[in-house]
């Protein structure tokens, strides 16, 4: 089967376009776009590392990256990852992830439109390329500077296939509904949630993807931040021999430019 996107393309886009802040693999449309981002061009680099237990013990070093242009009333955006790891004792490549998106603000009174493409690779997931292509509303609420909200109620179609064996390549449409939160505290550290719930549109309950993120971080300087972090994944219906679960401590840098 010939994805729709493939990873060429979307590298290429994202080079041309110079965008990016810090995502994972595995699970799907994970992105964090609760900061208050200012007109022109902005982005930030991260570098963390990561301890999983699971099915597997796994260990891995991210590196993820964010930019965004951004006038009255649009943004562009793309974030991106790749990282390294080591399952078991055996060193591989792990995951690599870039999506890219357009927020039309004010679509719709006080609700934006986004268009959102990602493509994503997991070799321990035996995931070798996931395209997704969706669309949907968001709404941003603030309040008091310190709590800023975000939900987003949209639709994506996804393709996935298996890293070796193609008899368990499919293709999907699913809800994607999410909802993020960040509170700013006085001594500047913050404190960021993201959760999505994404069920397969045909109506199969045990199809769905949960996700569940947390992240503190605390500045070192006025561009410089320490990050330390939970995220948990829930697939309900990975490819045969991987697990449905999947959760993750993770600890690094963040510079903003």
């Amino acid at each position: 089967m010939t994805p729709f996107i493939t990873l060429r393309h979307l590298r290429v886009a994202a080079l041309m376009g110079a965008i990016a802040l810090p995502v994972s693999a595995q699970a799907t449309v994970i992105v964090r776009q609760i900061d208050e981002v200012r007109e022109g061009g902005s982005g930030s680099l991260s570098a963390a590392f990561e301890e999983s237990a699971a099915t597997t013990q796994k260990q891995s070093y991210d590196v993820s990256f964010s930019a965004v242009f951004k006038d009255r009333d649009q943004e562009w955006r793309s974030f991106g990852s790749v990282a390294y790891g080591e399952v078991n004792d055996v060193e591989d490549e792990d995951e690599q992830m870039l999506h890219l998106r357009h927020v039309q603000h004010q679509a719709f009174g006080d609700w934006r439109w986004e268009t959102f493409a990602q493509v994503e690779s997991d070799d321990f997931a035996d995931l070798g390329q996931r395209d997704l292509l969706g669309g949907g509303v968001s709404r941003l609420l603030t309040r008091d500077k310190r709590w800023r909200v975000l939900t987003f109620l949209g639709a994506m179609r996804e393709r996935e296939e298996h890293l070796t064996d193609s008899a368990q390549n499919r293709s999907e449409t699913r809800a994607s509904l999410s909802l993020q939160g960040k509170y700013t505290s006085a001594h500047g550290w913050t404190l960021d949630g993201v959760s999505y719930w994404q069920p397969n549109a045909n109506g199969e309950a045990a199809d769905r993807r949960v996700t569940g993120e947390l992240a503190l971080s605390f500045p070192l300087s006025q561009r410089l931040s320490f990050t330390s972090g939970y995220l948990y994944r829930y697939n309900g219906r990975p490819f045969e021999g991987v697990g449905r679960e999947n959760r993750k401590l993770t600890s690094g840098l963040n510079f903003k430019f």
